[in-house]
């Protein structure tokens, strides 16, 4: 549960994905002090989820809490609005990591091969051949999981350089925006809260593992530490060695060419670069499987249309393929389902 909560999150895609956002906002001082922030404001978050995950260990998460908590007039509209915003949030959270991966495959190619231009139906090929891949793999692999989280926790990458000085990392504030100082950095924050990005992970998959009231709570907590740990080192060694700001702006993918800048060697940073894409299949692999165990629990709470389908496991794959792919509706384990009543 650790390793899949921290590929979710995963600080050094996050980071590396969207350098460009915090460098054009700020430079590298909006990047560091954004991350410590981030790592502040996020295990304050990571604490209050990790409480009522330890009293109430359901995968509907958020949704359920609130349904529980608020007052009785108004928990079944919060709860639903919750739940919706929720499910679409992951949705999205999917999407965006997908095509991140699509960015950087696509990226190589036109370093390489100087007359190539990617179009957008070039991405939107490779983003859904990797869509569907993952979406096979959790559909009729899901129970290699544990080992492929653990492998995908152990990826790390690193970068040598000529280093710029201390003083331009940790007192530069460089910004493109031309927005006031407060602005920018708000603006340049969102790629370090990027690395917060699905944190609730854990709670989607609470009804999964043993003895959640203690994993979800330790799982969530460990995400922001680890996060923090990694993300900063990874970020200031990346700070390190920029040498050119603005170069770094006019690619598709600013991690690409800054580890090229800090190499020197086009080899050497496009194995980083795979091993960095690498990552991020991790991360769109535990993506759906969150996303579709959020969306199956919605559906098992009649929240949503086609609920009979989309709120059913697969009898003999045991995965939520209705929340994934729609199917036929099956009953889980020859079991009905317990359907969710927010006014216990």
């Amino acid at each position: 549960m650790v390793a899949l909560s921290f590929d979710i999150c995963n600080s050094w895609a996050a980071i590396a994905s969207t350098l460009a956002v915090a460098i054009n906002a700020g430079g590298p001082v909006t990047l560091l002090y954004g991350i410590i922030l981030a790592f502040v404001v996020y295990a304050a978050v990571a604490a209050s989820l990790a409480e009522l995950a330890g009293i109430y260990p359901i995968a509907g998460g958020q949704y359920h809490f609130t349904s529980i908590l608020a007052p009785k007039r108004f928990h079944r509209s919060l709860s639903y609005a919750c739940g919706l915003i929720a499910a679409f949030s992951w949705t999205a959270l999917g999407a965006s990591a997908t095509i991140l991966s699509a960015q950087m495959l696509l990226s190589v190619a036109e370093y390489y091969y100087a007359d190539y231009v990617p179009l957008p139906w070039h991405y939107f090929l490779v983003y859904q051949a990797i869509n569907v891949a993952l979406l096979l793999y959790n559909l009729f692999a899901l129970r290699a999981t544990p080992w492929v989280h653990n492998i995908g926790l152990t990826i790390t990458c690193l970068a040598f350089a000529d280093f710029r000085s201390s003083d331009y990392v940790w007192t530069t504030f460089e910004s493109q925006t031309g927005w006031p100082a407060g602005v920018t950095f708000l603006t340049g924050w969102s790629t370090p809260c990027f690395m917060y990005a699905g944190i609730d992970g854990t709670l989607h998959l609470a009804e999964k593992c043993t003895d959640p009231v203690r994993v979800v709570h330790r799982a969530l907590l460990s995400t922001v530490l680890i996060g923090f740990l990694t993300a900063f080192g990874f970020a200031i060694a990346m700070c390190y060695s920029i040498n050119d700001l603005l170069s770094l702006l006019n690619t598709t993918m600013p991690i690409y060419a800054l580890w090229r800048q800090a190499t020197g060697s086009a080899t050497a940073s496009t194995i980083f670069l795979i091993a960095l894409m690498l990552v991020v299949f991790f991360v769109v692999n535990a993506v759906q499987q969150t996303a579709s165990h959020l969306i199956w629990t919605l559906g098992r709470d009649n929240g949503l249309l086609f609920s009979n389908r989309i709120g059913t496991m697969h009898p003999t794959l045991h995965v939520p393929s209705g929340a994934s792919l729609s199917t036929r509706p099956h009953l889980h384990r020859g079991k009905y389902l317990p359907r969710f009543d927010p006014g216990i």
